[in-house]
């Protein structure tokens, strides 16, 4: 069984990269009115995907938080049926969007209680 380990300086080298493109891309799109890549930053800032976008970047302290207890009930539901960590490379991605969803899911209905707003991550 392979385990990685992602508290590494690469990991977060990549992150910041990434952080870093999206900042220069929105700037960039703010600057250059009319080109495809405007219209591609105005689809993911005019449009429901805003939304969408928004409430993962709220949720995504307490996914974080969450997500492993998600993992942990995915193997142990799967574990005589599926083993996911030996699971196919296709099915991953199934697994990831399943564990995302499902850990957004739990911090968003977490946030709608008034008591436990304040210990879900979400503001």
């Amino acid at each position: 069984m392979k385990y990685y380990h992602y508290e590494t300086l690469v990991v977060a080298l990549q992150a910041t990269g990434v952080f870093l493109m999206i900042e220069y891309y929105a700037k960039y799109c703010s600057k250059h009115k009319g080109t495809f890549r405007n219209k591609v930053y105005s689809f993911f800032k005019d449009t429901f995907m805003s939304k969408i976008i928004y409430s993962l970047s709220v949720c995504s302290y307490g996914m974080y938080l969450v997500h492993y207890f998600v993992v942990y009930g995915i193997r142990w539901v799967s574990n005589n049926m599926f083993p996911i960590y030996t699971a196919k490379p296709v099915i991953m991605p199934l697994v990831w969007i399943i564990v995302v969803f499902f850990s957004w899911l739990i911090i968003y209905v977490l946030s709608k209680i008034p008591y436990l707003k304040e210990v879900s991550g979400a503001h």
